[in-house]
């Protein structure tokens, strides 16, 4: 692996934000973050992405706008599936503090998207999220997916390469969340 670079700007400003977010989660077992697997999986469309230029002429391949795409997208069903849970439970714990951690997961990345001047994917989780019956069923599948979640970073980060680093610096702070915030906070509840 390459050595790694300075943090850029962006970098910087996007770690601050998420040791904010960090700190506004907590480390006891209700706080949380990372997506959860749905009781009934919805599939997740994949467009196949296209190199762009950005505002520079410089190209963005098409395995980060993969990267990018893969990690806002789970991070939005994350929050469609919290706020699901939430609509059926009521505000049970953790779940209403990981929807507000994953909101601003959600914000965390649309920056990496606006400095390489891609457009942002649509959201097609809004409204589509799904939950069990009970907060025991919720939590144990909370497990799997902060399991599921982790795994995912570890392989988009091994993707991508050192010009990269603000994306892989963000994709750190989000893995780190998962996991030790929001996989303790599923396992506790579950």
């Amino acid at each position: 692996m390459p050595p790694r670079k300075s943090p850029t700007p962006l970098a910087t400003s996007l770690m601050a934000l998420a040791t904010l977010s960090l700190a506004a989660c907590g480390n006891d077992s209700t706080a949380g973050n990372a997506p959860i697997v749905s009781v009934t999986a919805t599939p997740t469309p994949t467009a196949t992405p296209t190199p762009t230029a950005t505002a520079t002429g410089t190209p963005v391949s098409a395995n980060v706008i993969s990267a990018l795409n893969t990690a806002l997208d789970d991070e939005r069903k994350a929050v469609a599936t919290y706020e699901a849970i939430i609509a059926k439970l009521g505000p049970a714990a953790p779940f209403v503090s990981i929807a507000d951690a994953e909101r601003r997961h959600v914000e965390m990345l649309l920056p990496l998207y606006t400095v390489r001047g891609l457009d942002i994917p649509d959201d097609i989780w809004t409204g589509n999220g799904t939950a069990a019956d009970t907060l025991q069923e919720n939590c144990a599948l909370g497990v799997i997916g902060e399991i599921d979640n982790i795994a995912m970073y570890d392989n988009l980060i091994a993707s991508l390469t050192s010009d990269d680093q603000d994306i892989i610096d963000a994709f750190v702070v989000l893995q780190a969340a998962s996991r030790d915030n929001h996989l303790p906070a599923f396992q506790a509840c579950a």
